[in-house]
Parts: C-alpha cells; structure tokens; sequence
C-alpha cells in the first residue's frame, strides 16, 4: 500500500539546511503519524510522501514556498521597550509581545536601542530550502 491523501502514515525523519547542518531528527523517538492530505505536516513533506511504500526512505527537498514559506521583511518591526518589559532582550533571544487583539506572538530580536527593539516575526526557518531524509513506517 502506498501513502496517499487520506492515509495515516507513520515516518522517520532527519531534517537538515542546505549546508546539511541537523536541524531536526525523530530517529531516537517515535514516528512522527499524522493524515496526508489534512495539513499535520508542511506541504513539502506531504508531497514527498506521496506514493512511498511502508519501509521506503528517500530525500526530499522543500523549497520555502512548500516549506515555512519566504522571508517577509513586513514582519521585522520595530517596537517600544516597554513591551517586552521584564524579558530576556539580547539579539538573538525570542521574546512575546501582546498585540492589539489581546493574542501574544514570538518574534526574534534582531537590534536593540535605546528606546525601540526590532523583532523579527518570521518563521526562523522561513527563507531556507530544506532537506529531509524520510523513512515510512507504517501506512494505515
């Protein structure tokens, strides 16, 4: 039986950036399962499991567009300190910052001024072509 929309299919996988740093690596835990065809996994990696067979393994690379998507520089902004008041606020560190509606988002520190803090709300790997070593497990 090969993995198709509507299966649940059970896989390994390693996932790595273009230079072949490990990002990812679900080798030493149980098998990521989910629904084909209903969004569980990035849409890359749905599309290169269609057609494997229990006990397949094979490379997939995903382009941003079908993996976390581009890098939109609508999403570095630039907010006051107060905001992110009583956090962790190095370059590099994420922090929260409660929105207008009430709903908190996670955004990266990108610069930090006197008086204002650029955050970066990206994906962390938005931008980045991916590539996953995959082994199907089980297919049901």
């Amino acid at each position: 039986m090969a993995v198709e929309n509507g299966k649940t299919v059970k896989f390994h996988y390693v996932g790595k950036l273009e230079d072949g740093a490990v990002i990812t690596d679900s080798r030493n835990s149980s098998p990521t399962e989910g629904k084909v065809g209903s969004g569980t996994f990035i849409e890359g990696i749905e599309e290169g499991l269609l057609g494997m067979e229990k006990g397949e393994k094979k490379e997939i690379t995903i382009s941003p567009e079908k993996g976390f998507g581009s890098r939109r520089q609508e999403n570095v902004i630039k907010v006051n300190k107060p905001l992110v008041e009583g956090q962790d606020v190095q370059k590099g560190k994420v922090v929260k910052v409660k929105a207008k509606d009430g709903k908190a988002y996670e955004g990266r520190v990108v610069e930090v001024g006197t008086d204002m803090i650029t955050l970066d709300f990206n994906h962390p790997l938005a931008g980045r072509t991916l590539k996953f070593e995959v082994e199907v497990v089980d297919i049901y």
